[in-house]
């Protein structure tokens, strides 16, 4: 049996932490806040390359945090393209056909 008494935490980039959360932040906040969550994937991208540079440097760990931190912020682009470029015009038909049945 392992002793884990004598093993310490290893410890976490910080960079990695913050790429998770500004990724999940822009995630969530693409349909209320366009820009908001443009921004915060833009960051999320960028400081989980630096983790992953800092982690493959050091001992630290967080190497799935800035991984997920990447890969949320790509989805929050394609969500991006989704919401405004498929589903915007949609929506925009939509309303002009139920105005157009409105107007006398």
């Amino acid at each position: 049996m392992m002793n884990t008494e004598n093993v310490a935490p290893v410890k976490k980039n910080s960079l990695a932490i913050v790429s998770l959360v500004l990724g999940i932040v822009g995630f969530i906040t693409v349909p209320f806040i366009g820009v908001v969550g443009i921004l915060c994937a833009i960051a999320a991208i960028v400081c989980g390359i630096i983790a992953l540079s800092q982690v493959k440097k050091s001992n630290e760990g967080g190497k799935g945090m800035a991984v997920a931190g990447i890969i949320l912020g790509a989805f929050t682009f394609v969500w991006v393209f989704i919401l405004f470029f498929i589903l915007g015009p949609a929506i925009q038909e939509v309303f002009n056909s139920i105005t157009q049945t409105l107007e006398p």
